[in-house]
């Protein structure tokens, strides 16, 4: 059986919320609204016994900050009896999301991947970098539209305590493309992988993969995951021609204020 409690307790590390509080053997994270995986509650440790009692924590929780009620559910056993009471008390299903999995040094390089010539410039290489800079969370922000939470993205990509990996490639200079890769115990977390709109399609999020699997394996990383949307059909053809290989799925249960 697959080790989803280390995955779990990796990703948490390597996409840190603003507010973290502790209940009974949940994680309830909170950052403003910005993503679900930072504003849920994972009950990764959860004695179904205390299910009772921590279901309206965490329902005053949220609704303490003006938030959904959300909560992160893992499809294994452990989760079962809190999935099924949640769906008794009317929270609905969304975003379905495979965890996917890969030995480093069995991914297979896309040198016949890359980005098709431009009409007017080919592509720069990736730039790899080892912080987040101003210029990065700039350009970050901007290709996705992050707008308000900007400054909410900044303080958790600041609050990484491990090693990370920073990525962006460009085209006659200009970044059109990010992601990160978070390092921890021969692990390295692949996080938001994007390209700029009018750049999508041309090969640049295999470009940022191979750079960043490739500075990974140089200091000492062994395996890689990452969390893809089900229904993201693009994505998971990219994962899937690296190599990367579906370990688990989870889901999230949310209700309304």
């Amino acid at each position: 059986m697959v080790d989803y409690v280390r995955y779990e307790e990796l990703s948490l590390n390597a996409w840190p919320s603003i507010q973290t509080d502790h209940y009974r053997g949940c994680v309830l994270r909170m950052s403003g609204g910005y993503t679900k995986r930072a504003n849920s509650a994972n009950c990764l440790y959860l004695d179904p016994a205390d299910i009772p009692a921590v279901v309206p924590y965490v329902e005053r929780f949220y609704r303490t900050h003006n938030l959904p009620v959300t909560y992160k559910i893992v499809g294994v056993d452990g989760y079962t009896a809190l999935d099924k009471t949640l769906e008794s008390r009317g929270y609905r299903t969304i975003d379905e999301t495979c965890v996917m999995e890969i030995d480093l040094d069995a991914a297979r390089s896309a040198s016949h991947g890359a980005p098709e010539p431009l009409p007017e410039s080919a592509p720069d290489t990736v730039v790899i970098g080892e912080a987040f800079t101003e210029e990065w969370l700039s350009g970050f922000s901007k290709c996705g539209n992050l707008g308000d939470n900007a400054p909410i993205a900044r303080k958790m990509l600041s609050s990484i305590a491990g090693e990370v990996i920073v990525a962006s490639c460009a085209v006659a200079g200009s970044p059109v493309g990010f992601g990160y890769g978070a390092l921890e115990d021969g692990y390295v977390g692949f996080f938001d992988i994007m390209i700029a709109p009018e750049y999508r399609g041309r090969g640049f999020g295999r470009m940022l993969m191979d750079g960043i699997i490739g500075e990974a394996k140089k200091r000492g990383a062994k395996k890689g995951y990452l969390q893809v949307i089900a229904a993201n059909a693009v994505a998971r053809n990219l994962y899937d021609s690296i190599g990367f290989t579906e370990r688990y799925r989870y889901w999230y249960r949310v209700n309304a204020l």
